[in-house]
C-alpha cells in the first residue's frame, strides 16, 4: 500500500512538471466532487431535545456533494452545487412502571423498552459565483457566494414504527426552504486538468475538501 501511495505521489509531481504550466482558462468547465465536514451534533436537531448519554450516532459524519463550474472570464466563474446530508442518533429508553395486582395483593414492577431513532436528511441545490482574486498556474484562490433550495426530511422511529414522517419544505419549526452560503476557496493544481480543492464558509457545511477535474 505504501508503495502504491508513493508511486501516485511521484506521478502527481511529474505531471505537475509536464502539464501544470497552462492556467485554467476562459470557457473551461470543471466538475468537483467533494466531502463536507459537519458538526457532530448527535441530537441533529430532530425530535425532542432529550439526548441520552448512551445514544449512538446514525448516518454519515460528512456531507456528500458535487459542484460544476463554468469560467466566464479569468476572474469570474458561475457554478451549481448539490449537497446531501444524513445524520441522527438512536438509543434505547427503559421505563419502570409499578401497578397494584389485586389477585396477589402486591405491587408488580414492569419494565418497558422503547427503541428510538431520529434522523435528519437534507438536500441542498444552489447556484452561485466564484470571484478569483489570486490566479497562477499552480494555485487559485477565490471568494464564493451561493443561494438555492433546501429540502429537509426529519423522521422519528419508535419501536420500528415511523411516528412522524413528513417532508418539511415550508416555514415553521423545521426551517426555511431557502439556503445560502458565502466562503473562501482554494485550488491546488496537480496537473493542468486536476486540482485539490478546499473551501471554508458560512451556510451548509463549513469545510469542503474535494478533487476537481477541468475540461
Amino acid at each position: 500500500m505504501e508503495r502504491l501511495i508513493l508511486v501516485c505521489l511521484l506521478f502527481s509531481f511529474a505531471s505537475c512538471s509536464l502539464f501544470g504550466q497552462k492556467s485554467y482558462g476562459d470557457g473551461d468547465f470543471s466538475v468537483n466532487p467533494y466531502m463536507g465536514a459537519i458538526p457532530l451534533d448527535i441530537g441533529a436537531k430532530v425530535g425532542l431535545s432529550y439526548t441520552p448519554s448512551d445514544a449512538d450516532f446514525v448516518g454519515l459524519p460528512v456531507s456528500i456533494g458535487i459542484k460544476g463550474e463554468f469560467l466566464v472570464q479569468p476572474h469570474l466563474g458561475m457554478k451549481v452545487d448539490f449537497n446531501w446530508i444524513y445524520i441522527g442518533y438512536k438509543y434505547t429508553r427503559l421505563s419502570e412502571n409499578t401497578h397494584w395486582n389485586p389477585s396477589t395483593g402486591e405491587y408488580v414492577r414492569t419494565t418497558l423498552t422503547e427503541n428510538y431513532k431520529r434522523t435528519s436528511r437534507k438536500i441542498r441545490m444552489m447556484v452561485g459565483f466564484n470571484f478569483y482574486f489570486n490566479r497562477s498556474n499552480r494555485y487559485h484562490s477565490y471568494s464564493t457566494i451561493e443561494i438555492g433550495y433546501k429540502n429537509v426530511l426529519r423522521r422519528q422511529v419508535r419501536n420500528s414504527v415511523v411516528s412522524s414522517p413528513k417532508m418539511f419544505i415550508q416555514y415553521g419549526n423545521f426551517g426555511f426552504p431557502i439556503t445560502a452560503r458565502i466562503g473562501l476557496g482554494q485550488k491546488w493544481f496537480l496537473t493542468e486538468r486536476l486540482a485539490i480543492t478546499t473551501e471554508v464558509g458560512l451556510g451548509a457545511t463549513p469545510f469542503h475538501l474535494g478533487m476537481e477535474v477541468n475540461f
